[in-house]
């Protein structure tokens, strides 16, 4: 499948390749529409209306991502079977893809935009792909059909009530229940369309956080396993920004699988702890690897020696600071910072507690200097 993608290192390139095939009134027409568009769902049926420009556009914005993604794909053929369901297909060029990569297979790709719908089909006819079937529907909106394979690219977003995640400043596995449980009904959806044996082939924007960890906890309660040699973290450059994906397969198991399988969600936040190389010989750690710490340290912290959470003026926590004593080392205390900035996890000598707590009065009063509200934690373990 040949289409000229060219990835865009801005905006205005974007619409400078559109120029090229298009000219400058329409191009102009077209961008003004685009940029117009009050939500997602106006973007998209925007970009589609022309759909030439739809291909153009896409390839231009997202064509780092698609080599990424195919080349993922291609690599991870045994996932893919006979009967396909590819879920928000927009102009379909991964439908496209899929059908050239997959000719004995049936693809049915579907978007709830009907501009999209009209872009897909008139590639789908321009590439000669006669192995896909095109629907403007929802999931939920679907015949009761099951398919081999359910691919899920980049539609979480569309599905999930909060899409900026950063630190909530609560244990790392609260929060991953908490943004797993905006998308669970989601995930349900998807399940419900795989086959029992079958697979669904989920790649999400986004880095190695809450999440991802929460959708991967979703995909196990609905009875999926997941293939964590499947994995891979996708990076490229969009408009020359560095962006992530998480790729993973999951197997839709039987009820006699899943149930052996039910008790095993520790094998997912056990998978999850693989993501991040933790150094052992160091002792200070930073981001999700520091909440990841910091949650794996809970069974062994002794006493809140001492700790504060931070508010803004809108009473949204914006941070935490707080130590612990540890009961398998009395000699070391673990202090965690995290604003909105960055989050720290370090060990540091038991001696050094009485400068740690000077610290914390500092930042305590540059907190409150700043109009921040700060509240003393009581909870033994540092949670809000």
């Amino acid at each position: 499948m040949k289409l000229g993608i060219r990835p865009a290192k801005n905006q205005d390139g974007v619409y400078k390749q559109i120029e090229e095939q298009l000219g400058q009134q329409q191009t102009k027409w077209i961008r003004d529409s685009i940029e117009a568009a009050q939500d997602t769902a106006a973007l998209y049926a925007r970009k589609n209306q022309q759909p030439a420009a739809a291909v153009i556009f896409s390839g231009a914005y997202d064509g780092a991502f698609y080599r990424q993604a195919f080349a993922w794909i291609a690599q991870h053929r045994q996932c893919f079977g006979p009967e396909i369901l590819e879920v928000g297909c927009d102009c379909g060029i991964v439908s496209c893809f899929l059908a050239s990569l997959f000719p004995s297979a049936h693809i049915t790709a579907i978007d709830r935009t009907e501009n999209a719908i009209k872009a897909a089909k008139q590639l789908a006819s321009r590439l000669h792909a006669e192995n896909v079937t095109f629907l403007q529907r929802e999931l939920g909106q679907l015949e009761p059909e099951q398919y081999d394979t359910v691919v899920s690219m980049r539609t979480i977003h569309e599905n999930i009530a909060d899409d900026k995640i950063a630190p909530s400043f609560e244990l790392l596995l609260d929060q991953a229940v908490l943004y797993g449980n905006t998308v669970a009904h989601y995930a349900a959806q998807l399940m419900d369309k795989v086959k029992l044996g079958g697979h669904l082939v989920t790649i999400e924007k986004g880095e190695k956080n809450p999440m991802f960890l929460g959708w991967l906890l979703d995909l196990h309660d609905n009875g999926l396993r997941l293939q964590t040699d499947t994995y891979s973290e996708l990076c490229c450059h969009i408009l020359s920004q560095p962006v992530c994906f998480q790729a993973i397969s999951a197997v839709k198991e039987t009820e006699k699988e899943a149930e052996k399988d039910a008790e095993k969600a520790g094998n997912v936040y056990a998978f999850w702890c693989s993501l991040f190389a933790i150094d052992q010989t160091a002792y200070q750690f930073q981001g999700w690897a520091a909440e990841t710490l910091l949650q794996n340290t809970v069974p062994d912290l002794d006493q809140l020696a001492e700790g504060y959470a931070l508010y803004n003026q809108d009473g949204q926590r914006c941070g935490k600071y707080a130590a612990w004593t540890l009961k398998s080392r009395p000699d070391a205390v673990l202090y965690y910072r995290g604003n909105a900035q960055e989050t720290t996890v370090g060990f540091y000598a038991a001696q050094l507690l009485p400068g740690i707590r000077q610290q914390l009065a500092q930042l305590r009063q540059q907190a409150e200097a700043q109009g921040l509200t700060v509240q003393p934690i009581s909870s033994p373990l540092g949670t809000v």
